[in-house]
Order: structure tokens, then sequence, then C-alpha cells
């Protein structure tokens, strides 16, 4: 049986370092790597919905657009830095209003405010 590391993804700048650090150790151990993007199911389980869990390798933005081709709605979070920086830097839900073929939600961060 081969090696294995386990290393949690999300696309933020700390899962990057850690999934680098991981494709490094695994180089060095010879072992594979599983990357694992984890979410709470939130109401999912008691909302009479199908939920569809789909992992993607990828830039997230693309990811998400190439995912939403011919749905209703691409639903994102607000996690980016927000204001001019934010548009400097560009985020993921930027990057979807512009490219989605579908409309795009971007749903604000609860417990931020500025």
């Amino acid at each position: 049986m081969s090696a294995t590391i386990v290393v949690g993804v999300d696309g933020s700048e700390g899962a990057v370092r850690a999934l680098e650090f991981a494709l490094k150790e695994a180089q060095a151990r010879h072992a594979d790597v599983k990357a694992v993007a984890a979410w709470q199911e939130a109401a999912a389980a008691t909302s009479g919905v199908s939920v569809t869990p789909i992992l993607r390798k990828g830039q997230a933005a693309e990811v998400l657009v190439a995912e939403a081709r011919g749905a209703e709605v691409l639903v994102v979070g607000s996690r980016g830095l927000g204001g001019f920086k934010g548009l400097l830097l560009g985020s993921v839900g930027q990057q979807c209003a512009h490219h989605a073929t579908c409309p795009v939600v971007i749903v604000p961060n609860g417990g931020r405010q500025g």
C-alpha cells in the first residue's frame, strides 16, 4: 500500500502553501497526496434538496464558471478583501460575475461590516 499525505484545500493562500508543502513532502516520501475540501452541510440534510458534491482541480473561479454552464444561478460567498484593493487583486466572485453565462449571486459575509 502506498503512503498517503492528506492536505486540506479551499483556495486560500494558506491552503495553497499547505498543498505546496504536502507535495514536497510526498516527493520526499514517495507518497500520494489526497487534497480534501470539506464543507458543513448546513440545512442540506433536512432541506429536501438534492446536493451533489463536486471536487475539481483548478483555479476556483474557472472551475465554478465551468460547472455553472447551463445552471439557473451561480452562488458564491464574499470572502475577498473588498473595496478598491479587491478590485485590483480580483476575487473569485468578481471573476465569476464577469465570466459566468448565468446570473451570479455574491452572498456577503454576515459578520463583516465596512
